[in-house]
């Protein structure tokens, strides 16, 4: 919090993965091709949506399996918590949490619980100027 002095001991862990799609073998113009083949950056955009809901829950088969059920003398360590959301939402820059205004629920999505990002995706051309190029591969 910010109203009491607390020390962070640990996080809840990391891994990284890299994930590439493919398609056609080599760069077509979308114009002429677009609609007729499978895009590499829109099948990639398509899976990285289907990871995570609206409200951050890892949605991958077997992801949180390994999660300990959450036990009423660990949900009890949250009651009386001096943590104050709307500092926490503006220390992220966002005009609303996920899941505000439910603090516990929302200390347990910071602390607890695992969560899925992503960090980068690479392959379609991402300068000022317009291009029409269906890029294989994306990741």
């Amino acid at each position: 919090g910010v109203r009491q002095p607390c020390v962070q001991y640990g996080l809840r862990g990391i891994n990284y993965f890299l994930l590439e799609v493919s398609g056609p073998s080599k760069d077509l113009h979308s114009g002429r091709f677009g609609g007729s083949v499978h895009e590499p950056m829109v099948d990639l955009v398509k899976l990285l949506a289907s990871l995570v809901d609206s409200k951050g829950n890892i949605l991958v088969p077997g992801a949180m399996d390994s999660v300990a059920p959450l036990t009423d003398a660990e949900r009890k360590l949250y009651d009386g918590i001096d943590f104050p959301l709307d500092g926490h939402r503006q220390a992220c820059g966002v005009k609303r949490l996920l899941h505000e205004p439910d603090l516990e629920k929302s200390l347990m999505h910071i602390w607890r619980y695992p969560a899925l990002s992503i960090h980068g995706i690479e392959g379609a051309h991402s300068g000022q100027s317009h291009w029409e190029v269906l890029d294989p591969p994306c990741s």
